[in-house]
């Protein structure tokens, strides 16, 4: 199932607490919002990568099919350091397809990137979804420290 894919508790790591998300529809709601009033959404409104020199990364992106018909679509970009896992699909009615990113440092200097990932549809532009890529000149480690309260 789509939404359980997106949700990470119990099933992924025994310390976390179980997410319920029932009932949910299995018909699109007339009454949802809409990105822009598009049927189909990206999953993430923007994409913001830290990588060093030389790094390669593979980054989920899908697009969610809100709408109550197939969505053909077409993804683009024109960056040299961005390529796309699937240029081409269609989405099924309330249904996702998975993308994929792959954002690429080799090459590029230390420095901030931008592009746009545009999907476009039958219709034409759909959503433009913006991608940054902040390449740093050594690795980036992050730290994450407990929170403890007394």
């Amino acid at each position: 199932m789509y939404v359980e894919e997106w949700i990470y508790d119990k099933d992924d790591e025994s310390a976390k607490g179980i997410v319920t998300f029932l009932p949910f529809r299995t018909t699109p709601d007339p009454l949802a919002p809409t990105m822009m009033g598009l049927h189909v959404q990206p999953s993430r409104p923007a994409v913001e990568v830290y990588l060093a020199t030389g790094r390669t990364t593979a980054e989920p992106f899908a697009l969610v099919n809100v709408g109550s018909e197939p969505f053909a679509y077409t993804v683009a970009s024109d960056a040299a350091w961005l390529s796309l896992g699937r240029a081409t699909g269609t989405v099924p009615v309330l249904e996702a397809d998975e993308v994929g990113l792959t954002l690429d440092a080799s090459g590029l200097a230390t420095g901030v990137y931008q592009t746009t990932v545009t999907v476009n549809g039958p219709d034409g532009p759909a959503a433009s979804v913006p991608v940054t890529l902040i390449v740093t000149g050594q690795p980036t480690h992050r730290l994450y420290l407990p929170i403890t309260m007394r």
